[in-house]
């Protein structure tokens, strides 16, 4: 499949840089970035002539052989760029957070749909061995029902943006939604829907310090009520620790980590099965390097654009789910109470997003 990058940031040069070259599925033919200092350096991770490293999306559709685009921008230009790509009749696959509001979302979905294009999002910890190990477990009845979550990432970090453009834009609200939560804690949300296989009634939520239009939060805590269960995420962008565990209704899975990770994005020590305090099995990964992205991520995203009905957990709707789950936590923050899902479109937050908790 012929691909190009749209977004040449650290995203792309110390993730998709470094992890599709190792997948034979993917062919990247070209990149695109304002900045073109920086497509000059990630196209030569892909070994690409200088005429492939493009400044602007308008240069990448103007490629025949492009199948499909990822968007590797930040998240407020989501909707701009899917929107010209679905209409150039290319696919996509979208960086997370999807969008920054749902009324977005819907139409970088609406858009994809009348095109009739393949809209994925790159929901990554999915296709990590570890998540796929526990999942296989659970499908095999290791632990009985999932009746419980809890995960945290307290001691993760805000990347820093292209010096070019605007170096903080993950702590500035009007252009990455949120903090800690939409950043590296949206990826424990949706992992608690691919655990238990369904989505959240409910959201109650926490975050310090409380969202204004000026800052963005350090940490975020999160409950989610399932209809067989609860969910607790904890995200923050500190010294706190990693934690994983799975409950079931007769036994548990535990992720092993080093006391020093600080993100559950880290590689655990083992995968372990625990009945009461016993362990009865545990398994030890291969050893991996600092890779954000699996080659199995990229091989479901290809296989989506061939059939559209599989990778459900990587479709743009469960892009929006997961950002709805994002923004219903911030405005059970600031409003103080349970907030209900599916939000309701004539909630302002719906088209307003985080910004609309500040009016």
């Amino acid at each position: 499949m012929n691909v190009a990058l749209l977004g040449c940031g650290w995203i792309a040069a110390w993730g998709h840089g470094r992890a599709i070259p190792g997948v034979d599925s993917w062919n990247v033919v070209a990149v695109a970035d304002p900045d073109l200092a920086l497509a000059s350096q990630v196209g030569a991770q892909f070994n690409l002539a200088p005429d492939r490293c493009l400044g602007d999306l308008k240069d990448l559709l103007t490629l025949d052989e492009v199948e499909l685009i990822c968007v590797l921008t930040p998240p407020s230009l989501h909707r701009e760029h899917v929107e010209a790509i679905a209409a150039a009749g290319r696919h996509i696959a979208c960086e997370k957070p999807f969008a920054l509001t749902l009324a977005d979302a819907d139409a970088m979905l609406e858009a994809a749909a009348a095109a009739g294009v393949v809209l994925s999002v790159f929901h990554n910890h999915i296709y990590v061995e570890e998540h796929q190990l526990a999942r296989r477990l659970i499908d095999q009845g290791a632990i009985g029902d999932v009746e419980g979550l809890v995960i945290n990432g307290l001691g993760s970090r805000p990347w820093s943006g292209s010096e070019g453009w605007h170096p903080e834009w993950r702590r500035t609200p009007t252009l990455s939604g949120g903090g800690a939560l939409i950043d590296s804690g949206l990826h424990a949300l949706y992992l608690t829907e691919h655990y238990f296989g369904t989505s959240p009634s409910w959201v109650s939520a926490v975050t310090d310090p409380p969202i204004d239009l000026d800052r963005v939060e350090t940490y975020a805590y999160v409950h989610l009520g399932f209809p067989n269960g609860v969910a607790s995420v904890g995200s923050g962008w500190g010294g706190g620790p990693a934690h994983f565990e799975i409950f079931g209704r007769e036994r548990r899975i535990c992720m092993d980590f080093h006391t020093t990770d600080g993100y559950f994005g880290a590689q655990p020590k083992s995968v372990q099965v625990v009945a009461g305090e016993k362990i009865i099995e545990e398994f030890h990964l291969p050893d991996r390097d600092f890779q954000l992205f699996t080659p199995a991520l990229y091989d479901a995203i290809e296989q989506r654009v061939r059939d559209p009905r599989s990778g459900f957990r990587i479709s743009g709707e469960q892009g929006r789910e997961a950002l709805e789950l994002v923004l219903a936590s911030y405005a059970s923050a600031v409003r103080g109470h349970v907030v209900q899902l599916p939000l309701r479109r004539d909630d302002p937050v719906y088209a307003g997003g985080l910004l609309a908790l500040g009016d």
